[in-house]
């Protein structure tokens, strides 16, 4: 949650998903970790197997400990493929991840966009 102090949005919609009972933040006694390493750190304690990671670094490190790292565009790819969201309710979605600073390279993007057209 130190994104906040940073100005990251999506830490205001974790804290209102969080108050909501929707997601639970699972605290860990690791201190000096990063994001990343920490959810590797409390998803192994846990024995949690999937976990939501954004960064490059960080998938190859999750995936490396066992975990199957899922990504935001990974997630609204998924959701669309399987008719829980339109492909309008897609468009939005992904400018709105865009919109809170979420960073995919030009090149991934125009991937990610190619294959929702399939959909």
């Amino acid at each position: 949650m130190a994104g906040e102090k940073k100005g990251f949005l999506d830490c205001l919609e974790i804290q209102k998903k969080v108050k909501n009972k929707e997601m639970i933040l699972i605290p860990t006694a690791a201190k000096g970790l990063s994001g990343e390493e920490s959810t590797i750190f409390a998803a192994n304690a846990k024995k949690i197997k999937i976990v939501l990671m954004d960064d490059y670094a960080g998938i190859r490190n999750a995936s490396l400990h066992g975990l199957s790292p899922y990504s935001c565009p990974y997630l609204l790819l998924k959701a669309l493929k399987e008719k829980q969201i339109s492909k309008a309710e897609f468009d939005e979605l992904l400018e709105k991840l865009l919109a809170c600073n979420y960073f995919i390279s030009p090149k991934l993007l125009k991937k990610i966009i190619e294959i929702s057209e399939k959909y």
